[in-house]
């Protein structure tokens, strides 16, 4: 009886490693989801290419939405992909 108990623990603790490996492979994925779709709404949404002038920007991660503002008031407003 004794021989089977260190084979279930084992097992267990695989088991556990791979889902905490998935769980930190899946974070760092969304990590880096989040910051392209911020460095996209900095630079190509909120930059001001014909000749507008925003003033900041704002990234909305929870509904990927990015705000320009101008003058503290949102103009211009767009759903990321």
């Amino acid at each position: 009886m004794e021989k089977k108990g260190w084979k279930i623990t084992a097992i267990t603790f695989i088991i556990l490693f791979i889902f905490i490996i998935s769980y930190f492979i899946y974070a760092l994925l969304l990590g880096l989801q989040i910051e392209k779709n911020e460095i996209k709404c900095s630079m190509e949404i909120c930059e001001g290419t014909r000749g507008e002038n925003y003033d900041s920007y704002q990234f909305d991660y929870y509904n990927d939405i990015c705000y320009c503002y101008k003058n503290q008031e949102i103009v211009k407003t767009k759903i990321m992909d």
